[in-house]
């Protein structure tokens, strides 16, 4: 079964070109190289550790949840688990700040969880 993913680099060159942001700045901002930065965006790697991505939010303004919620899923939503459905559609009734807030919560949780893994 093919491993999906989100489009991230289609999410950062948006929000990074609203800022008038070069790739030069974003990487010095966020800690990464320019090669990264152009990797992602042009979607030649699409494999970034929740820090680095956080760092890129980061670096643009952002929250996580506010970069994570331009990405464009290429899974449908019907073929995820019925639970992670009524998360999503739960999430998006609440008023922004509320689920931003909310989404940072679960994210630090799935740290945690994936550090244990390790």
């Amino acid at each position: 079964m093919k491993k999906e993913s989100l489009n991230i680099g289609q999410a950062i060159r948006f929000f990074r070109k609203q800022e008038h942001v070069t790739q030069e700045k974003l990487a010095e901002d966020s800690g990464l190289s320019v090669k990264f930065i152009s990797l992602l965006e042009s979607n030649e790697k699409s494999n970034i550790s929740i820090q680095n991505l956080a760092n890129i939010a980061h670096a643009l303004h952002l929250d996580l949840a506010t970069l994570t919620s331009q990405m464009e899923p290429n899974i449908p939503e019907s073929s995820l688990p019925n639970s992670s459905r009524q998360l999503l559609q739960a999430l998006a009734t609440l008023p922004e700040e509320t689920a931003n807030r909310l989404s940072k919560s679960f994210l630090a949780i799935l740290q945690t969880f994936q550090a244990q893994d390790k």
